[in-house]
C-alpha cells in the first residue's frame, strides 16, 4: 500500500467542509450567464430619490451614498458597498438573483454566489453584518415575494453553514489540502470521504431534495469524482493502471472543469518550476521555460518577468518617495512624481495606488 502521494487537490477545499468559496475568477465566469432578473422588476415598490443614472457608476456599481425611500417617504441610505472591507474594492457581487414569472425567488447556484461573495468577509466582519449588507442587497435588487423568500434562503444558509463548522476534521488534514504539493495519506482519504458524506447529510436535513440538487449537485459531484481519484492514486495498483483509471475518471469531468482542472495543473508546475529557477540567470530561466512551452513561450515568460522586475523596482522607488515626503505626501505629488519622474503609465500608476491601499 503506497502511503503517501503527492496529488493535486484542486477543489478539495471544498470536500472537507465546504467552508472555503469559490475563487472569483471562477465565479465571475459563471456569473456571466444571462440572468432572468431585468432592471424592470428593481425597485418598483419603492420611489427612487435619484435616478439610477445617478446612482450608479460608469461601470454600473451603485454608488454608497445612493439614497431610495420607501412607500412611507422614510428615507434609506444604501451603505452596504461602503462598509464592505477594503479587499472588496474594484469587484463586483457575484452570481444573480433570478425570479420566475410569478416573482417567486429562483434559488439556484447563482443565488448562493450571491450569498457566498459577501460570506468571504467571514474573517473581517461578523455573520451579523454580513446579514445586513445582504438584507440591503435584496432591498435593492428584490421585490415581494422574492425579497422575503431571499432573507429565508439566507437564513437557511446561515443555518447549514454554522453546522457546517462542526464538522470535525483534523487540522493537519486542513493544511495538506491547502497545499497542493503537500502529501495527502490514507488516513486524510478516510477523513475526506467521513467529511463529504456528513456534508451531504446536512444538506439534505437544511434542504428539500429540489433544493440541494440546485445548490450543491455539481459541487457534491466534482467532489466526489475527486474523492474517486484519491482512493486510486494511493491504492496498491500498478503506476500504469492507475494513470489509466485516472484517466477515465477525468473524462467524466463536464468539459469545462477538465479545462479549469487541466489549467490548474499548469499553474502548479508553472510555479514550482519558476520556483526552481527563481535566481537564476535570464539565459538559465529560457531555457529551462524553452524545454517546457517551448521558444515562443519562453521569451514571453522572460520579457514578463522583466517587465514584472522594473515594476518592482519602480515601486520600491515610490515607496522611498513616500518615506522622503513624511507628512508631505500627498497623492498628487505621489501621482506626478510617478508620471513624471518614473514615467510609469496611469495603468501602473493605478496599479500601485491599489497595492498601497490593500497593504494599509
Amino acid at each position: 500500500m503506497k502511503t503517501s502521494l503527492k496529488v493535486t487537490v484542486c477543489g478539495l477545499m471544498a470536500v472537507m467542509a465546504g467552508l472555503a468559496v469559490m475563487s472569483m475568477t471562477f465565479e465571475n465566469q459563471r456569473a456571466s450567464s444571462d440572468s432572468k432578473f431585468s432592471e424592470s422588476h428593481s425597485l418598483n415598490e419603492r420611489e427612487v430619490v435619484t435616478s439610477r443614472e445617478n446612482i450608479t457608476d460608469a461601470a454600473g456599481n451603485l454608488k454608497p451614498e445612493a439614497v431610495v425611500s420607501d412607500n412611507k417617504g422614510a428615507q434609506q441610505v444604501i451603505e452596504w458597498q461602503a462598509a464592505l472591507p477594503s479587499q472588496f474594492q474594484g469587484t463586483r457581487v457575484v452570481g444573480a438573483l433570478e425570479v420566475d414569472e410569478q416573482g417567486n425567488l429562483i434559488v439556484n447556484s447563482q443565488a448562493k454566489q450571491v450569498l457566498d461573495y459577501f460570506f468571504t468577509a467571514q474573517d473581517d466582519a461578523s455573520i451579523e453584518e454580513i446579514t445586513t449588507w445582504l438584507e440591503a442587497y435584496f432591498s435593492e435588487q428584490l421585490v415581494s415575494p422574492a425579497r422575503e423568500q431571499a432573507s429565508r434562503f439566507l437564513a437557511q444558509y446561515i443555518d447549514y453553514k454554522t453546522q457546517l463548522n462542526q464538522l470535525a476534521v483534523e487540522p493537519d488534514v486542513w493544511g495538506r489540502l491547502y497545499d497542493p504539493g503537500q502529501l495527502v495519506t490514507p488516513s486524510d482519504l478516510t477523513s475526506l470521504t467521513r467529511v463529504f458524506h456528513e456534508r451531504e447529510a446536512l444538506q439534505s436535513q437544511v434542504f428539500d431534495q429540489a433544493t440541494q440538487a440546485a445548490l450543491f449537485g455539481e459541487e457534491n459531484d466534482y467532489d466526489e469524482l475527486m474523492l474517486k481519484r484519491l482512493h486510486v492514486s494511493l491504492s496498491d495498483a500498478s503506476e500504469a493502471e492507475i494513470q489509466q483509471q485516472l484517466a477515465s475518471l477525468d473524462q467524466q469531468l463536464p468539459q469545462v472543469q477538465q479545462v479549469e482542472r487541466e489549467a490548474s495543473q499548469l499553474a502548479i508546475h508553472h510555479k514550482e518550476l519558476s520556483e526552481d529557477i527563481a535566481g537564476s540567470d535570464s539565459a538559465t530561466q529560457y531555457q529551462a521555460y524553452a524545454q517546457t512551452y517551448g521558444d515562443e513561450a519562453a521569451a514571453r515568460l522572460i520579457a514578463l518577468a522583466e517587465r514584472r522586475k522594473a515594476f518592482d523596482q519602480k515601486r520600491a522607488l515610490v515607496e522611498a518617495y513616500r518615506d522622503a515626503l513624511g507628512e508631505n505626501a500627498s497623492a498628487q505629488a505621489l501621482n506626478d512624481y510617478m508620471k513624471y519622474e518614473l514615467g510609469l503609465s496611469n495603468g501602473d500608476i493605478q496599479r500601485i495606488n491599489t497595492l498601497e491601499q490593500i497593504a494599509k
